[in-house]
């Protein structure tokens, strides 16, 4: 599972019933469903693919992540990390 992380993959699903395992992932940074099949199955006993979707999905923007991440946050959490910012507390 490590090599699959390190390979940019997220798993997202991971089921075990019956001596067979059931493992969704998603690949980042433009990797290729093969390249990922061929790392798994080098690591893994036999492997049989079921299914492979590819969707484009948007690039997040700055001001995504920052919309995310605020509304994540309390107001108190959102208060000092302003706060931490504005001293330059980050680079």
């Amino acid at each position: 599972m490590a090599a699959l992380s390190e390979y940019g993959t997220v798993i997202s699903e991971l089921m075990v019933a019956d001596a067979v395992t059931d493992l969704t992932v998603e690949l980042l940074n433009g990797r290729s469903a093969r390249s990922a099949y061929v790392l798994f199955e080098r690591r893994s006993d036999p492997v049989e693919p079921v299914s492979c979707y590819e969707t484009e999905g948007p690039t997040p923007t700055r001001e995504d992540a920052t919309t995310r991440l605020e509304s994540s946050l309390t107001d108190r959490q959102l208060t000092a990390l302003r706060t931490a910012s504005s001293a330059n507390c980050f680079e």
